[in-house]
């Protein structure tokens, strides 16, 4: 029940978002711990990594990217219009 409020109020994800987060977590992890072993890491140190990011998760990805491209938009409405 508390959960429910929660998701009423909007300050709690749905279950399904939250699974949805942990596929997420779990898939990059394991593309990290692959990359490691690739560019062959220690193991503690691939683990390390897999572990941070599957804790950055997306999440981290979409800031980064939105980041970017407000930095580039900004550019673009700083210079002047060619009138050509």
């Amino acid at each position: 029940m508390y959960h429910a409020h929660l998701l009423q109020r909007g300050e709690r994800k749905s279950l399904v978002w939250v699974a949805c987060d942990l596929m997420i977590a779990l898939g990059m992890g394991w593309i990290v711990l692959g990359l490691g072993h690739w560019l062959e890491l220690g193991l503690s140190t691939t683990q390390s990594l897999a572990i941070m990011a599957g804790w950055a998760g997306p999440q981290v990805i979409d800031q980064a990217i939105t980041a970017g491209l407000d930095r580039v938009r900004e550019q673009r409405k700083d210079k002047p219009k060619d009138p050509a």
